[in-house]
């Protein structure tokens, strides 16, 4: 699970980046993502359970 969470993490800050957020802020929101709830981040992440 840590793993995906990493690959979620890490996925999340790329497409904030390539939105043209700072490097500080995509890794700040992705973090904060990654720390939310599995549902939640499915949410996020477009993918239904």
């Amino acid at each position: 699970m840590q793993r995906q969470l990493e690959d979620k993490h890490r996925e999340f800050q790329a497409l904030l980046l390539a939105k043209g957020v700072s490097v500080d802020s995509a890794g700040c929101v992705a973090e904060a993502a990654v720390r939310s709830s599995l549902k939640a981040s499915s949410v996020l992440f477009g993918h239904s359970s």
